[in-house]
């Protein structure tokens, strides 16, 4: 009988690598709003799913204690963050793990006014993300690079300002991609929400 196999445990560098490769970009696209035509519905549609789509990566990201652990995947209690159910409300809860990626009869359930996505799929992880956010802050091997600790706490202060976030990106004469922040209209709850079609945000 084969024994089972041992469960995924990442080294402190794994930890540092990821998070300098993965983790501003999975906030960034979340809760940042790039510059598109909002009266475009392509546009607005593709921005919009985009933000749900990795929004559902961070429900996993803060739900899942590493006990429980998918394979390898990046959990917030390898740095330190524990592990915490996001008061999410069932139906919406549904609706991210069974319409996002799924294309099933269920959606008939819709209608024309439950169609659109709730801004409580963003909103919900708003606090937890800050939380996590100010929570690292504090560990500096996570920051090597001084302009990335301060472009991090720019982000805190942004997402602090009850704005919407509104992020560029273009190639630096290094060849990295450089962020730009800025903040848009008021958001209706002070916390992430989507953007609405034909709006400016």
């Amino acid at each position: 009988m084969a024994m089972p196999k041992p469960s995924f445990v990442p080294t402190r560098q794994q930890k540092i690598d990821v998070f300098h490769n993965s983790m501003l970009y999975e906030i960034l696209f979340t809760f940042g709003v790039p510059i598109h035509d909002p009266t475009d519905y392509c546009n607005w549609e593709a921005v919009n799913f985009t933000r749900i789509a990795h929004a559902r990566l961070l429900y996993d990201f803060f739900e899942h204690p590493a006990t429980d652990r998918h394979k390898d995947d990046v959990l917030a209690e390898d740095f330190g963050f524990p592990a915490a159910q996001i008061p999410l409300p069932p139906d919406d809860r549904h609706r991210l793990n069974k319409d996002l990626m799924h294309f099933t009869y269920d959606r008939l359930r819709h209608t024309p006014a439950t169609k659109p996505w709730p801004d409580s799929i963003i909103g919900c992880l708003h606090d937890p993300t800050l939380h996590f956010m100010r929570h690292v802050g504090t560990q500096a091997d996570l920051f090597g690079d001084p302009v990335l600790a301060r472009f991090w706490h720019e982000l805190i202060a942004c997402m602090e300002s009850g704005r919407q976030l509104i992020i560029q990106c273009k190639l630096g004469p290094d060849n990295r991609l450089a962020y730009k922040l800025n903040q848009g209209c008021a958001l209706p709850s002070g916390k992430g929400a989507l953007t609405r079609f034909g709006q400016p945000y």
